[in-house]
């Protein structure tokens, strides 16, 4: 396979698409988020959003926290669906077995 369908389906399996290019912390603004950011993926750089040389982090490494919080405050919508199990709230099927039976 190519570099391109390598990375569109990566991109599907995870959710979401990677974006080019550095923040700084001004301009992500105040809130937690701040504090959810790798400090290995800080660098001093120039910002692409104020142009502004200073500490930086990939957009792509702020898409990646954003989603991971998401993802650990709701659930997908299909698995959100499921019957679960009274005692130990696991869905009955899984999402690709109940997809594949059809």
């Amino acid at each position: 396979m190519g570099f391109v369908k390598n990375q569109w389906m990566e991109e599907q399996e995870r959710g979401y698409s990677g974006h080019e290019g550095d923040v700084c912390f001004p301009c992500l603004g105040p809130g937690p988020i701040s504090n959810w950011i790798n400090p290995n993926e800080i660098q001093q750089g120039t910002c692409n959003y104020c142009s502004t040389i200073t500490k930086v982090f990939p957009v792509s490494h702020l898409t990646q926290v954003v989603f991971e919080r998401i993802s650990l405050e709701w659930e997908g919508l299909f698995e959100a669906a499921l019957p679960r199990d009274d005692e130990t709230g696991l869905p009955f099927l899984h999402e690709h077995s109940w997809r594949g039976s059809g």
